[in-house]
């Protein structure tokens, strides 16, 4: 499970969207502002609280994939124009994590670089406390 669906699930779609329209206002040129979320809000897939969203959950909250989820990614992409190269259809498990945490290292970079955190540990917090990435894979 890749803890930003999971999370975007547990804070609801709504908040997602929120955050996302601070992060546009913010900082354009650093957002890509999705179109994914959205489509999936249309069809009342709105997190946790209803039960899908990336996933399904049952009365107890236990998690399952959400079998329809390609069905919305395919439309997002047709939305966007956006097409997958052969190579990107062929990618690794860890070339895959690579891709969705990198960014979030980039931007915790730039974050230190421009003062808006003081010191690392205050971002590793704000990754285990905010965005639920497991403690036990910072090496330190």
């Amino acid at each position: 499970m890749f803890f930003p669906f999971r999370l975007c699930d547990l804070i609801g779609f709504n908040v997602a969207m929120t955050i996302e329209a601070q992060f546009v206002l913010s900082m354009p040129e650093r957002i890509y502002k999705s179109t994914l979320i959205p489509l999936m809000q249309q069809d009342k897939r709105l997190g946790e609280t209803t039960r899908k969203g990336f996933y399904l959950y049952d009365e107890r909250h236990k998690v399952k994939p959400g079998p329809k989820i390609k069905k919305y990614v395919e439309k997002a992409r047709e939305i966007s124009s956006a097409s997958i190269h052969p190579k990107l259809a062929k990618l690794s498990d860890k070339d895959i994590v690579e891709i969705i945490l990198f960014p979030s290292v980039n931007e915790s970079c730039r974050l230190l670089a421009e003062c808006t955190a003081v010191k690392a540990a205050d971002l590793d917090i704000a990754y285990v406390m905010g965005m639920g990435f497991p403690p036990y894979r910072f090496k330190t």
